[in-house]
């Protein structure tokens, strides 16, 4: 069986990536839309930063091991009358 680091590093350098690509779509659609005077395109930068910063969280779960990030559920249990 291959070993944690094996299998989490093409997920991490996938994140890695994405957040890359996020950040970048983000200062130029942000800087070209204060030019350009377009809120649209203002908004789509916007979006990208919380693309970058979701994408930063999957990476930290991913990087950290997900036993750190998992919570225990809370059960509500429903007795009939």
């Amino acid at each position: 069986m291959a070993d944690r680091s094996s299998i989490v590093n093409g997920p991490l350098r996938l994140e890695r990536l994405t957040i890359l690509w996020n950040a970048v779509e983000a200062v130029v659609a942000v800087g070209a839309g204060r030019l350009a005077g377009s809120i649209a395109l203002v908004g789509f930068g916007l979006d990208s930063v919380i693309e970058t910063v979701a994408a930063n969280f999957g990476y930290e779960i991913v990087e950290r091991g997900s036993d750190e990030w998992v919570y225990p559920a809370t059960v509500i249990h429903h007795e009939s009358a």
